[in-house]
Order: C-alpha cells, then structure tokens, then sequence
C-alpha cells in the first residue's frame, strides 16, 4: 500500500520529535537535602522516564505529563549533574543539582516549664529532634550548654540557674546550620501546696508553710476568722520574712512579735502567737517582691 502524501508529511513531523529525549525546563529546589523531594518540569515525560543522577538511575514520581517528582538518595554533600533518561533517549539538558546535610530539628523539649527554685534533679530537660550530627552544639539564649544524646533521636540537657523569664533552646551543626528555636520558660510564681502545724512552745507554736518559689523577701499575708464572730471583717497582717533584705540591701524592721524565718525557696516557718485556744479559720497568701502571689490557701488552726 503506498503512503499517502498526508501520512508522509505526519512521519515527517514526528520523526524528529521522536528522536528526541523529555525536555527540562526547570528544577526546584536546586538546594536539596538528603530524602527530600525535588520537582522536575518540562516533558514530555512518559511512564518509563528516569532520573539519573551521579552515578544512579532513579524512578520518580509522574505528576502529569509535564511535572515529575524524585526524592534525593543518599549522597555525599555536593554538586551533582542530573539528566533525564526514557530508552534509549537522553534529555539535551544537564542540570546542576547540589546536595547538602539537612538542619537540626527540635522536634518538642520536655518539661516546657520549670520552676526558678526546682530542684537539680527536676531541672533536666529531655529534647526530642532529628538531623542533629556528631558535633553539634546546644544553644541556651545563645550561650553554648552541654547536652547529652540519650538514643537516636533523644537528648537530654540540665540548665543552669537562671531568673524568671523565656529563653530560646536551639541546636547547632558544625556545618553551621541551625534549628528553629523552642522555648523554654522558667517561672518563679509563689504557691503554696501546703500548711501544718509545727513545734509548739509555751505562747507561740510553728506553722511550717510549704510549696515552692518563696523568696527570702516574701511578706506572709494572715487573714483570721473568729469562730462565732463571722459577721465582723477578718483580722489581717501582713508580715515579713525574719531579717529579710529588701531591694536596696536594707534589713525589714520587725514590727510585731510574730515572724517568718526563710528555710528555703519550697519552706517559710511562720512562728505564731495565737489569740484563742481554740481552732479558727485562717487563710494565708504569700507575696513576693515582684507582686507575684499564690493563691489564697485556708486551715483551721489554733
């Protein structure tokens, strides 16, 4: 059967084309990190269009017949050239595709919060992150804290004491690269978590005042509710801690028989001369220099 003049001029057209491989018209990003997915444009791309790469052919991801996806192999930080390959045709453009180390990720830090006067061994933070090399450096608000690697992806770190406020954890590469910053907060809000009676003596008796975020400048606030009496305003004092310093280095002036002495920032022992014999209702607040205060905590004590 002979060719007819139209079929002619189509194989005439197609020919060339057919010689030829997919086109590249653009490669994002051309920064890739190990894992992480590159976008080709361009095409043609047929299904059995392949990725090569340094010395490995790779089988992307076919979006549609002008976009296709790869994920990066596992490459020394470089440069790479990248074609595309379908048969035996290659694509006439060779990109340049550079491969470099991932930044570190924080993935979460754990506690979040901690308190101004915790204990050492509540003050260990556990941090969970990835892409974090041999080498690597932990940075508290900027300055350089040794951190310790618990298991691939776990790591553990103790800060040092440090005022009320936010700080900034971050985690630095020897390449360089940086994580996001997570923050952790440390707070020196007073509370009070209990109230017992203590030693007693012949007119006063000890109320040991326990919680934590006390200051050796508190003021103890004492509100008394006479049994029988519940229709008059409490009695209320405020007293300071015994012998306590206040901003400018001054000594507080005692100014009633009843005082506070400091044990420690979880401990106040407010030494107290009671009115009656008998039980009464009390509530306490504990106030700090800052303005800071708990909440107010009630007993029934003598």
């Amino acid at each position: 059967m002979k060719m007819t003049v139209l079929s002619w001029l189509v194989s005439l057209i197609l020919l060339p084309l057919a010689a030829q491989g997919a086109e590249i018209t653009s490669i994002y990003p051309d920064v890739a990190y190990v894992g992480t997915p590159v976008t080709i444009i361009g095409g043609p791309f047929g299904p059995e269009v392949r990725v090569e790469l340094a010395d490995q052919q790779l089988t992307p991801r076919l979006i549609n017949p002008r976009q296709l996806v790869f994920i990066t192999p596992q490459l020394p930080v470089g440069e790479y050239s990248l074609y595309l390959s379908e048969g035996a045709q290659a694509s006439a453009q060779t990109y340049s595709l550079r491969i470099e180390l991932p930044p570190p990720v924080i993935s979460s830090i754990s506690p979040t919060t901690l308190d101004e006067c915790a204990p050492a061994e509540q003050l260990r933070v556990k941090l969970e992150g990835k892409n974090i090399e041999d080498g690597a450096q932990l940075l508290l608000n900027g300055a350089v804290i040794p951190f310790v690697r618990e298991d691939d992806l776990s790591y553990s770190f103790m800060p040092p004491p440090l005022q009320a406020g936010s700080y900034g954890v971050q985690v630095v590469n020897p390449d360089g690269k940086r994580s996001l910053p997570h923050t952790l907060w440390f707070d020196n809000r007073p509370e009070i978590e209990s109230v017992t009676e203590g030693d007693n003596f012949v007119n006063t008796y000890q109320v040991v005042i326990r919680g934590k975020n006390f200051f050796h400048n508190s003021v103890l606030l004492v509100k008394e509710y006479p049994g029988g009496f519940s229709d008059l305003p409490p009695r209320q004092r405020f007293i300071p801690v015994q012998g306590a310093t206040g901003f400018r280095g001054m000594k507080s002036p005692r100014i009633q028989a009843e005082n506070i002495n400091y044990q420690d920032c979880h401990t106040l022992i407010y030494n107290r001369h009671p009115p009656f014999g008998q039980a009464m209702r009390l509530v306490f607040q504990v106030g700090n220099p800052d303005g800071r205060q708990t909440a107010p905590y009630e007993v029934s004590l003598p």
